[in-house]
């Protein structure tokens, strides 16, 4: 699970989604607006630093501490 600052609507949901969904080894995204926590199904082989590059790309903030 990734802490994920800055969503505030559902389109901030559906960006974040989408961006996580062009990584290649994903293959389910869940988002909560309510605790802005992000949950990636994915391959093993999915480097951390790769989710934490998409969400930024969507412009929002992962927070790794959380």
């Amino acid at each position: 699970m990734i802490a994920v600052e800055g969503m505030t609507c559902r389109n901030c949901v559906a960006l974040i989604s989408d961006e996580l969904m062009t990584l290649p080894t994903v293959s389910a995204i869940s988002v909560n607006l309510d605790t802005g926590a992000v949950e990636v199904s994915a391959d093993a082989a999915l480097d951390i630093e790769d989710l934490h590059q998409a969400i930024r790309q969507a412009g929002y903030i992962p927070n790794p501490t959380a």
